[in-house]
């Protein structure tokens, strides 16, 4: 399963909402559809989720990089001539930056794991309060990020950046400042169909359930609409991007926010 939330864009947009952002490829979103069935997990055991250590951060890249690779956002900003990426400098500092924003969302205790890095998820928590250094840190890893992107995939990291903001402002307004978010969540293929993306939604439902708070998530993949749902999340806004690119040459991409309102002990 993927899942997909975020770059240093979504990071800044975590802090001062919770989270959503994420890092790999390219933005945050929620990618190929679940292939983690419950009826598929009832013979096996699965470990518990556990904080992502700095040790299992080149897996996660690894699971980003597998899981998200049809995710229908990730497919439209990496769709354009001259990309910057392969065996490149520019590619080879997308991947160093890569790993310092996993590295440092394992410091900040943000990624939670399930089988060392095999599945994972970005946890965004209004509590969590990023120091003087992290933010520094922030601001330099979003600038050199920017610099492996494409003029075409720049405009259309804005274009998806312009348009999350405004459907969450519209359909959370200010009580995001009190929602825990999915930021990202993705499970890399080789490890599907074993609960473990379930287990790991389950983390951040019931840390929302305890305080009594809502918890939201936007999903690039409609495709993952049923495995959000069964788990209590329901679509409160729909928006699209690259309905105006002539570039794409394909539909435009639907994008879903969705909102797990809290529930008592005994639902």
């Amino acid at each position: 399963m993927s899942s997909y939330g975020g770059d240093m864009d979504g990071l800044r947009e975590r802090r001062a909402q919770p989270a959503d952002s994420s890092a790999e490829t390219m933005l945050a979103g929620h990618g190929e559809p679940c292939k983690d069935a419950e009826q598929r997990t009832a013979q096996r055991t699965t470990p518990a989720p556990q904080l992502l250590r700095y040790r299992n951060v080149p897996t996660a890249l690894t699971t980003a990089k597998h899981a998200t690779r049809g995710d229908p956002m990730n497919l439209y900003i990496k769709d354009s001539a001259g990309t910057k990426q392969g065996l490149t400098l520019r590619g080879a500092l997308r991947a160093a930056l890569m790993y310092a924003m996993y590295a440092r969302d394992a410091y900040q205790g943000a990624i939670w794991t399930v089988h060392g890095g095999a599945s994972w998820m970005r946890l965004g928590d209004p509590q969590r309060t990023p120091g003087p250094l992290v933010r520094t840190l922030d601001r330099a890893l979003a600038a050199a990020l920017a610099w492996t992107f494409t003029g075409v995939q720049l405009k259309r990291r804005t274009e998806y950046k312009t348009k999350r903001g405004a459907a969450l402002q519209g359909a959370l307004g200010a009580r995001m400042q009190e929602m825990l978010s999915v930021g990202g969540l993705a499970t890399h293929p080789a490890w599907q169909g074993r609960g473990y993306a379930s287990a790991l939604v389950r983390v951040v439902a019931d840390l929302a359930d305890a305080r009594g708070a809502a918890c939201w998530l936007v999903s690039s993949n409609v495709g993952n609409r049923a495995f959000y749902r069964a788990r209590g999340f329901e679509v409160v806004r729909t928006f699209v991007i690259g309905e105006a690119d002539a570039a794409w040459g394909k539909p435009p991409v639907p994008i879903e926010i969705m909102v797990r309102e809290p529930r008592g002990r005994g639902e």
